[in-house]
């Protein structure tokens, strides 16, 4: 190793989980050439090379260049600017170092937060931690509507990068529910708004959110005539079916309420309504 090389911090693993590495704990080391970098290609941020141990021990924001062929990423902190570094393995001496520093505009920050309304997209350990830690709570048609939805509204640009959920603003959030309603039905919306305020409250308990929200639809109920009923009950009769339909006729239960009624829930001409049956994430 360079015996011109200091230590100026060290590689927090928690990083792993927004990066598709799997990189221990160790030592990010400085050269006595990046000084020499920044006075030739941006002499205007050489003020911030005192900040580096502070960005890479609490940054705001990380991320992965996608035209970078070697392992590597990137670190931004807010500061009077938003300062980034890039870091570089070594695979040579196997160890870790800081490449460059430079300035990024705040645009080039929040445009990972176009799809935050796909949360599981940019933060898909934390929020899946949280999904299997709520899970026997929440109303499993909620969980499978927002953990099965497969890709992002289409009208929304992936980032090329993934960010910290302390840079979330309301702002960042009513942008993105926005979006999405434009391609998803006010249920899918809200569902996904659920996770998302579940997942801050969790890691940002101090950020309150207060989202407008698409107002709900008020779905168009079909109600069958008695003489569709006299027929349906005509065919029904002594098979199987009989009493699901009877009860979902004359009686206040939904379907995934008949369902999952067992012989032990009824008890004389009393039916206890105790349990409900519905479709879980695989389809089952």
């Amino acid at each position: 190793m360079n015996d011109k090389l200091t230590a100026i911090g060290k590689y927090n693993e928690d990083f792993n989980n927004y990066l598709s590495y799997n990189i221990k704990s160790s030592n990010i080391f400085q050269s006595s050439g990046l000084e020499k970098h920044i006075i030739k290609r941006h002499p205007d941020r050489l003020k911030y090379i005192g900040f580096i141990p502070q960005i890479i021990a609490n940054p705001d924001y990380i991320g992965i260049n996608p035209n970078e062929k070697v392992t590597s990423f990137e670190l931004v902190k807010c500061i009077s600017e938003n300062v980034q570094i890039g870091i570089k393995l070594d695979a040579k001496d196997n160890y870790l170092y800081v490449a460059t520093l430079h300035t990024i505009t705040d645009s080039k920050v929040f445009q990972i937060f176009q799809i935050i309304h796909r949360l599981l997209f940019l933060y898909p350990k934390r929020t899946t931690l949280w999904l299997q830690q709520k899970n026997s709570r929440l109303e499993t048609g909620a969980v499978r509507s927002t953990a099965t939805q497969k890709k992002p509204c289409s009208r929304t640009a992936p980032s090329r990068k993934s960010g910290y959920i302390t840079l979330i603003t309301q702002e960042d959030i009513q942008k993105a529910i926005n979006i999405e309603a434009q391609c998803h039905s006010p249920r899918t919306v809200r569902n996904s708004h659920g996770l998302i305020s579940a997942v801050m409250r969790v890691y940002r308990p101090n950020f309150a959110l207060n989202t407008a929200l698409p107002k709900k639809v008020r779905p168009e109920i079909y109600i069958p005539s008695d003489a569709e009923i006299k027929q349906l009950l005509s065919s029904v009769a002594g098979t199987g079916m009989e009493l699901p339909v009877l009860l979902a006729a004359f009686g206040p239960m939904r379907r995934g309420e008949i369902c999952a009624l067992s012989s032990e829930d009824i008890s004389g001409n009393i039916v206890h309504v105790c349990k409900n049956m519905v479709i879980n994430g695989d389809r089952e």
